[in-house]
């Protein structure tokens, strides 16, 4: 059995594998140049951009001889992440910081005796009862809140990267 040569099917298949091997150099030289731009403006920007690591715990305002007593429990596997002076924000139940704000304190004092629940510590109110929006809460008798105790800023390239090399280490 011979094969029939068919000299315009050669042609057409020579000038179809042409047209497929032909890569739109302009398009893909864009399109690639966009990605780097975006991937470098990403990476730059992560490592600009600050994100807080934080603790939280319950709080309870009360009135106190001449201010506003705080009094938060931090547990004991928080304990070594936490130390005077750290900024804190409370976010009172009653009022939702969404509309209202938080009101910004320093931790004051931790208590060297644990209870079952973990350390006793107080907060210090920097501004009063003054959010960060800058309204004035009215002191209703005992509130309740959330503490977030920020303990240090970290970049969120740091974040990104230490996520992603724990991950590749449990592999």
């Amino acid at each position: 059995m011979k094969k029939v040569f068919d000299r315009n099917s050669v042609l057409r298949s020579e000038s179809m594998k042409e047209m497929l091997n032909k890569k739109p150099d302009f398009l893909e030289k864009w399109a690639l140049l966009i990605f780097l731009l975006i991937f470098l403006t990403v990476i730059t920007s992560s490592w600009y951009i600050q994100y807080p690591d934080k603790i939280e715990a319950n709080a309870i305002l009360t009135a106190g001889d001449s201010c506003i007593n705080v009094q938060i429990t931090i547990t004991q596997d928080n304990l070594d992440k936490v130390d005077t002076g750290l900024r804190v924000r409370l976010q009172l139940a009653a009022y939702p910081y969404q509309q209202f704000g938080f009101i910004p304190g320093k931790l004051r004092s931790i208590s060297k005796a644990a209870t079952d629940s973990g350390y006793s510590a107080t907060i210090l109110l920097t501004q009063g009862l003054r959010t960060d929006h800058n309204f004035q809460i009215p002191y209703k008798g005992t509130l309740k809140a959330t503490a977030i105790i920020i303990t240090h800023n970290v970049r969120l390239f740091e974040k990104l990267y230490n996520s992603f090399a724990g991950a590749v280490r449990n592999k």
